[in-house]
C-alpha cells in the first residue's frame, strides 16, 4: 500500500491477471495485489516530509493528484486505500473527485478511529459512537452507500475492543460495510478481534528497515523460526491446545502446511500442489486443519493425510475434538451459521438472521456456539436494534 504500509489479504484465495497476483478479499472482493495509498496526497512541497509529514490539508496540486489516482487505475490498480485523518477528511474528497462512480473498476479501502486535533497529533478514539459518526462522514465524502473495506485505524486502550470492532461490526450488518479490517495490531489484538467480527485485512507497518514481527514460544521464552518467506503476506498460524502442531500458510504461495514441533518436520502443501489455499484454523487436538480454496472448505486430517470436502461454504471454526465445523454458506438465502457433523453428516442450523463467528466460536463436542448478531428476533425480548453476543446450546 503506501509508502511504509503492508495491507496483508486474511480471506481466501489468490489468482493472477494481466495486473499481476489478485486476492479474493473477504470472499467476494477481487483486489490486485499492489494497491494504492492516499496518505502522501496532502499538503503542498514546503510541508515538512517524512514521518513528520502534517497529512494536514489538501494536496497544493490538486490537479496533479487526481491525474496520479486516475492513471494508478489505468495501469491496473483496483484498491485504493485512504482514511478520514487523513488532511481531515481531504484525503476521501479527493478520492471521490478523482475516481467516482467507482462502479465494478476500484475498490475503496478507508480508516476511522484516530483524531486529528492539530497538525502534529494522531489520537486513537475508538468509542463506538465516534467510529460510527465518522464512518458515515466517510460515506458521504466517499459518495458511496458502502465501503469496500473500513479499517479500525487504529486500537483505543481505553475502549474494549470487542466494542470498537463491534461498532465496525454494526456497521457491516446494516450493509454500510463490506468488510472489516485492522491496522497495526498485533498477532493476539487479531486473534482477539476476529472473536467479535470476520477481519478480512490488516494493515501493518512493514518494510525493509521494519521487520518487527516474530513467532514466539511465550512458555519456553523462546522465539523460533517456522518458515521464513520473502514477502510479507500473513502467515495466518494457528497452533494446537498442547502446542506439539503449528498450522500455517505461505499467504503468497497460497499453500498451507503443519508442522510438527516434535521433530522439525513439516508437511504440505496440504492442499495439493493443483490448487490454491487460505488457512482457517488448527483443531486444538492438531489432528483437523481447516482451509477455504476456491468456495469451497476443506477438513485436513493431519495424521492420514486426507481431506474431507465441505462444498460451497466458507468455513468460519472447528470444535477442539475436529469434529464439528461452524460455516458460513455462499447462499445467502438461507441460515448465516450451520454447525456439521463432520462424522455423521448431520447439520444444526446456528442462526437464520445475519450472524458471524471467529475461529474459536464451538466449544468442546460442538456442544455450543458463540456468535454476535444485530437481528432483534433471535430470542425473546430483544429489541435494542445493537450488535449483541449470543450462545446457542444444542445438547
Amino acid at each position: 500500500m503506501t509508502n511504509t504500509n503492508t495491507n496483508t489479504n486474511t480471506s481466501t484465495n489468490a489468482n493472477s491477471n494481466t495486473t499481476g497476483t489478485t486476492f479474493n478479499l473477504g470472499g467476494d472482493l477481487h483486489v490486485s495485489r499492489i494497491g494504492y495509498g492516499t496518505m502522501r496526497l496532502a499538503d503542498g512541497p514546503d510541508a515538512p516530509g517524512g514521518a513528520s509529514a502534517p497529512i494536514w490539508t489538501p494536496p497544493a496540486d490538486r490537479a496533479a493528484a487526481i491525474a496520479l489516482l486516475c492513471e494508478a487505475v489505468e495501469l491496473g490498480v483496483n484498491l485504493v486505500d485512504t482514511a478520514d485523518a487523513y488532511a481531515l477528511g481531504a484525503g476521501e474528497e479527493l478520492v471521490a473527485e478523482a475516481l467516482h462512480p467507482y462502479g465494478d473498476a476500484v475498490a475503496v479501502s478507508t480508516k476511522v478511529g484516530v483524531l486529528r486535533p492539530s497538525p502534529t497529533e494522531w489520537v486513537p478514539l475508538g468509542r463506538p459512537s465516534y467510529l460510527r459518526q465518522q464512518a458515515e462522514l466517510s460515506l458521504r465524502r466517499l459518495r458511496t452507500d458502502r465501503i469496500d473495506l473500513l479499517h479500525l485505524h487504529r486500537l483505543d486502550p481505553a475502549c474494549p475492543m470487542a466494542d470498537q470492532v463491534g461498532a465496525l461490526a454494526q456497521l457491516q450488518q446494516e450493509g454500510k460495510v463490506r468488510h472489516i479490517g485492522l491496522s497495526e495490531v498485533t498477532v493476539e489484538q487479531l486473534e482477539e478481534a476476529r472473536r467479535t467480527a470476520p477481519i478480512a485485512a490488516v494493515q501493518n507497518l512493514y518494510n525493509l528497515a521494519a521487520r518487527d514481527y516474530e513467532v514466539r514460544d511465550w512458555r519456553a521464552d523462546t522465539t523460533q523460526t517456522v518458515a521464513e518467506f520473502g514477502h510479507t503476506v500473513s502467515a495466518r498460524p494457528s497452533i494446537s491446545g498442547d502446542g506439539r502442531y503449528v498450522a500455517y500458510q505461505d499467504g503468497q504461495a497460497e499453500d498451507v502446511f503443519v508442522w510438527d514441533r516434535t521433530d522439525g518436520t513439516s508437511s504440505g502443501p496440504i492442499e495439493g500442489s493443483s490448487k490454491a489455499a487460505t488457512l482457517v484454523q488448527l483443531s486444538k487436538d492438531g489432528r483437523k486443519a481447516v482451509y477455504l480454496s476456491g468456495s469451497d472448505t476443506y477438513v485436513h486430517d493431519v495424521s492420514s493425510g486426507t481431506d474431507q470436502l465441505v462444498p460451497d461454504v466458507r468455513g468460519v471454526a472447528i470444535d477442539p475434538t475436529g469434529r464439528y465445523l461452524l460455516y458460513a454458506p455462499h447462499d445467502t438465502s438461507g441460515p448465516s451459521l450451520t454447525l456439521r457433523d463432520l462424522e455423521t453428516g448431520t447439520e444444526e442450523i446456528v442462526s437464520n438472521q445475519s450472524a458471524s463467528a471467529g475461529t474459536d466460536a464451538v466449544s468442546v463436542g460442538g456442544r455450543d456456539v458463540v456468535f454476535h448478531s444485530t437481528a432483534d428476533d433471535i430470542v425473546p425480548g430483544d429489541t435494542n436494534g445493537k450488535s449483541d453476543v449470543f450462545v446457542r446450546r444444542f445438547y
